[in-house]
């Protein structure tokens, strides 16, 4: 019997629904191949792959009590991966619009940038200017940015005034900005 073909025991899939950690540890090893196969194919990229497929099963974890046992276990489970898929490509659109935002700021035209800046690169950068942001301000500009949420929302989140969660948003693009414009100006340098 091939991986792909594998029938995940029913009473595992029970021991499960019940909070039972050795169920999940064979459930984890009986779907990883399949799991990280599929989420590969979405992305391309083994490293987003397996952060996602990590997403995927601490979801499952957290949602254990939520498995329909009279309905397809895998499909619960896969469909848990292609929502975390699907929330990924939304970031990463996210992510893209903010980099292009902050070049059309700084007066360049995309097009240059473009020939010389690949997007994984600035992607990376931008990746690494955020975790230089101190953790609170970072929460701020992820929730903001990333999540969606508005200002009131960060408010409640992370039990701070609105004001705070401005400054800590301003501070951010310009840390982001300033950091961004001298990775622009080392590229025209090279």
């Amino acid at each position: 019997m091939t991986q792909d073909k594998l029938q995940i025991d029913p009473s595992l899939i029970a021991a499960l629904k019940n909070g039972d950690e050795d169920a999940f540890k064979g459930i984890y090893e009986l779907l990883y191949a399949r799991l990280f196969r599929f989420v590969k194919y979405a992305l391309s990229n083994s490293e987003d792959s397996e952060e996602i497929v990590q997403e995927t099963f601490l979801k499952l974890w957290k949602s254990h009590q939520d498995i329909d046992l009279d309905k397809s276990f895998e499909s619960f489970v896969f469909t848990i991966a292609k929502n975390q898929i699907k929330d990924f490509l939304r970031k990463v659109l996210s992510q893209k619009k903010y980099i292009e935002s902050i070049i059309l700021e700084n007066s360049f035209e995309s097009n240059q940038l473009e020939e010389i800046v690949n997007y994984r690169e600035t992607d990376k950068v931008i990746r690494q200017l955020i975790g230089m942001l101190p953790e609170k301000r970072r929460t701020a500009f992820e929730l903001s940015r990333f999540q969606g949420k508005t200002y009131k929302e960060i408010s409640l989140l992370m039990n701070i005034s609105e004001n705070t969660v401005d400054t800590h948003i301003r501070k951010a693009l310009g840390f982001l900005k300033e950091g961004f414009v001298r990775f622009s100006s080392f590229i025209f340098c090279l």
